[in-house]
């Protein structure tokens, strides 16, 4: 199953993107990891917009789908997908990168290992 978790947002500052969104916007933060990465969204919470301070290949805004198993999910679909990031290990899951066929960025998240740390 997949389902929207959020629109991935790539900035070059994390701190001017909170004040933008929270502060001019009024948008709430979520959650934060660090210095690179938060959550925020509107009052009423139906989009979430993930700030990522990004030193991979992910420089493209996108939607972000959750599935159970990143590896599994591309395995089963390799032959009709452009992956751009191979699954790698994130806190709690995975995550991947694809390209659709007009050259927008898609992202794959899942928190398979949240509950399994040597996973």
């Amino acid at each position: 199953m997949e389902n929207i978790e959020m629109f991935y947002r790539p900035v070059p500052d994390l701190a001017k993107a909170l004040d933008y969104y929270c502060n001019v916007l009024g948008w709430d933060e979520h959650w934060r990891e660090g210095d690179t990465t938060a959550a925020v969204s509107p009052a009423d919470g139906k989009v979430t917009l993930m700030l990522d301070v990004s030193t991979s290949d992910s420089v493209a805004p996108g939607p972000i789908l959750s599935v159970d198993d990143v590896r599994s999910w591309v395995r089963a679909r390799r032959e009709k997908l452009t992956v751009l990031e191979e699954p790698v290990p994130i806190p709690g899951g995975w995550w991947a990168s694809l390209a659709d066929p007009f050259g927008g960025r898609i992202y794959l998240i899942d928190q398979s290992t949240t509950d399994q740390p040597n996973k």
